[in-house]
């Protein structure tokens, strides 16, 4: 359906795309030192889930519908963002219950998970990203174009959550052998929440 040259120039391409540092990188990272490497594996699902629901966006067309009203753009950063904001006010106030000496149990997985949702779905330009990049590997001449956008926006997910999940342990090995001291911890936590305020503060003024 695809042809295996266009998809491995695509595959090189996504490749490039995931090895430069960004809000996403950042926060797999965190997760995994911050929770262990469950907990980056489970930040790198969230994102991914969000990836495949770009691409079923797309692939439907409703990106356009989105594209048509901005205000509904608007609406989503800014809710995005508020949200991060929360998050990263939730991580302050654990690290400083932590450091009171107060014993605070650390989120679920499924808390986690949801948090790589919200730190990817909470761009809507990165609809318009997927709207742009996978286009460019799509040949009408080989089959269905719809069937062709899902496939590669599939590939991306799938390769996006593995690279974030790699990133995730490695950020558990990091923090393992940095030690596991309550101070750690904390400066973690702190760590964690300035990074849900770097990807606020890039929706707020992108």
């Amino acid at each position: 359906m695809i042809a295996p040259e266009s998809f491995l120039l695509f595959l090189g391409a996504v490749l490039i795309l995931l090895v430069t540092p960004g809000p996403n990188m950042a926060f797999v990272l965190t997760s995994g030192a911050a929770y262990g490497w469950r907990g980056g594996v489970a930040a790198a699902v969230g994102i991914g889930v969000v990836d495949l629901v770009f691409t079923l966006i797309c692939a439907f067309g409703l990106a356009g519908l989105l594209s048509a009203y901005p205000d509904m753009f608007e609406a989503i950063r800014w809710l995005g963002a508020g949200y991060l904001v929360y998050l990263a006010i939730a991580c302050i106030r654990s690290a400083g219950r932590k450091g009171a000496g107060v014993i605070e149990t650390e989120p679920s997985r499924w808390a986690i998970f949801v948090r790589g949702l919200a730190s990817n779905i909470a761009n809507p330009k990165a609809i318009l990203f997927f709207l742009v990049f996978i286009p460019q590997f799509i040949d009408a001449g080989q089959g269905s174009v719809f069937a062709q956008f899902v496939l590669l926006g599939c590939a991306l997910a799938a390769i996006g959550t593995l690279f974030h999940g790699a990133l995730g342990a490695l950020g558990a090995a990091g923090a393992a052998l940095a030690g596991q001291s309550a101070k750690t911890k904390r400066g973690l936590q702190v760590l964690q929440a300035a990074v849900f305020l770097l990807i606020a503060g890039r929706l707020v003024l992108g």
